[in-house]
C-alpha cells in the first residue's frame, strides 16, 4: 500500500509558508516518491515519471494543481483523516506554497529521467515517429526525448500519456493553444501511434 503524506500533515508542516525545514522538506519529497517513485522515477504506469523534466513544467503543474484547474486522479491515502480516505494532486498542492512549489520543482528537474520499460507496436511506433518528426518535435526535440521547456514525452508511462492526452482533448488541461489545437485533430489512430514512438525509447 503507498504511504502518501496526509493533507492535514501536508497542511502542518507547511503552516509557514517559505520556512519550511530541510528536514521537513526531506519528509515532504519522501512522500512525493512513495508514489512519483524514487527519486521521482515511477514504477506505477499511471502516474508519470517527474525526474528530469523541466523546472517550470513541473512548477506550473503544481499551481494549476493548486487552482483546481488540472483533473487529478484520486488515490488511497491510508493516513488520513478525511471520511473516504481519499487524497490527490489537487489536494497536495493545495496545501503547499509556491516557494516549496518551486524547491519540489528543482529537485525534481536536477534528477536523472529513466525511461520506462513498457510494451510497444514496433509497426505503429514507425508511423508515429513520422507524426512526431511533423508536428511534435519543435517543442518536443530529439524525437521527445530531450525535455526543452515542454517536457520528455519519450520513455514516459504510456497509460499516463494517454489520460493526459485525453485530458488535452476535452479542454481539461491548460497547455499551450497550438498544441490543444494540434491534438484535437488527432485521430484516434494518430495519437495511437505516436503513443507507441513515445513508448519505444527506451534508453
Amino acid at each position: 500500500m503507498r504511504e502518501v503524506m496526509p493533507v492535514l500533515a501536508l497542511a502542518a508542516l507547511l503552516a509557514c509558508p517559505g520556512q519550511v525545514a530541510t528536514a521537513d522538506f526531506a519528509a515532504l519529497l519522501h512522500h512525493c516518491d512513495s508514489c512519483h517513485g524514487q527519486d521521482g522515477i515511477s514504477t506505477d504506469s499511471n502516474v508519470p515519471t517527474i525526474a528530469g523534466q523541466p523546472e517550470p513544467l513541473i512548477a506550473n503543474a503544481h499551481e494549476q494543481f493548486k487552482d483546481w484547474t488540472r483533473p487529478s486522479s484520486s488515490m488511497p491515502d491510508p493516513g488520513s483523516a478525511r471520511e473516504n480516505g481519499d487524497t490527490s494532486m489537487c489536494m497536495v498542492s493545495e496545501s503547499l506554497d509556491s516557494i516549496t512549489i518551486n524547491r519540489i520543482a528543482e529537485h525534481y528537474a536536477a534528477r536523472t529521467f529513466r525511461a520506462a520499460r513498457q510494451s510497444f507496436d514496433a509497426d505503429r511506433a514507425v508511423e508515429g515517429a513520422q507524426l512526431h518528426q511533423m508536428y511534435c518535435e519543435s517543442c518536443h526535440p530529439d524525437g521527445g526525448s530531450r525535455a526543452g521547456y515542454a517536457g520528455r514525452l519519450a520513455g514516459q508511462w504510456t497509460p499516463y500519456l494517454r489520460r493526459a492526452v485525453a485530458q488535452i482533448r476535452h479542454e481539461e488541461m491548460q497547455v499551450p493553444r497550438i498544441m490543444e489545437h494540434k491534438m484535437g485533430e488527432f485521430t484516434v489512430t494518430e495519437i495511437d501511434a505516436l503513443l507507441n514512438f513515445w513508448a519505444s525509447q527506451q534508453e
